[in-house]
């Protein structure tokens, strides 16, 4: 056992999928200058929660990672096997913040947690070259890239790497261990209270008119525009807690916010 553990929170992984980045497959991050305090955690990604009041900010520049890694002396450095979450909450809700890996990392691992887009900004497609949908999934294979490029200066094995997740971050560890894309970034996969097959994990249904639930989003906030691609470039620049099938009370819509297995992984 370990007794302490040092934590860097609030680490940026990806650049801010913001303005002409929304809806866009995750670019990776931007080096900065100096030293970076990384003691406060980052904000955490746009979501409708209903369930009491939610404890970080909310921002669409919200993707960061957490890492807690056993402090050790120098003269007996050692790499440790390292343990990726991903957080469940039905690609709706939920953050890598509220779960804190330190007690985890006493057993001598590195862990680390991650946030991910969510809701219409993670997930929203109209199954076309415009909007491909799977941004969340695209966000969670960027961390793990940054992971094998940086871990070790935190003390972790980049070639012992495992993911795993509850819930809908079951049904993504899932999922990513099939996607070419995640191919080689991590060893071991857990799938907890969740795998790819479940039924709601996925869109496999080919009668869903995407397009469709994407044209009412886009008149409910004002966007009443053709061609397709200036539809999309409008609903870039709507204030994001607007952009929310539930204020439309559309819950066919709700669910069609889900990985699509054809398209982008």
């Amino acid at each position: 056992m370990y007794e302490y553990i040092s934590w860097f929170i609030g680490v940026p992984y990806a650049t801010p999928p913001i303005n002409s980045l929304r809806f866009r497959k995750t670019v990776k991050a931007k080096p900065w200058l100096g030293v970076r305090r990384a003691t406060k955690f980052g904000y955490v990604c746009p979501q409708n929660y209903t369930g009491g009041t939610l404890k970080y900010i909310e921002n669409e520049d919200c993707l960061f990672l957490n890492i807690y890694s056993p402090t050790q002396e120098v003269k007996n450095k050692t790499y440790f096997p390292v343990m990726v979450f991903i957080h469940g909450g039905s690609y709706l809700v939920g953050s890598g913040n509220t779960f804190q890996g330190d007690t985890l990392a006493q057993h001598g691992v590195v862990v680390v947690t991650i946030n991910y887009r969510l809701g219409v900004l993670g997930f929203l497609s109209a199954k076309n070259s415009i909007l491909k949908g799977n941004y969340g999934l695209h966000d969670q294979i960027e961390a793990l890239k940054w992971i094998q490029e940086n871990i070790r200066s935190f003390g972790g094995d980049p070639n012992q790497v495992t993911i795993f997740g509850n819930s809908a971050g079951g049904s993504s560890v899932g999922i990513l261990s099939y996607s070419p894309a995640a191919k080689g970034l991590f060893k071991q996969a857990i799938m907890q209270s969740g795998s790819a097959s479940a039924f709601w994990a996925q869109h496999t249904n080919d009668s869903i008119d995407y397009e469709h639930y994407v044209r009412s989003m886009a008149n409910y906030v004002g966007c009443r525009h053709d061609p397709f691609e200036d539809l999309v470039e409008c609903l870039r620049q709507v204030p994001c807690y607007n952009l929310d099938f539930n204020k439309m009370q559309s819950e066919k819509a709700v669910r069609s916010l889900q990985i699509l297995l054809d398209c982008c992984i």
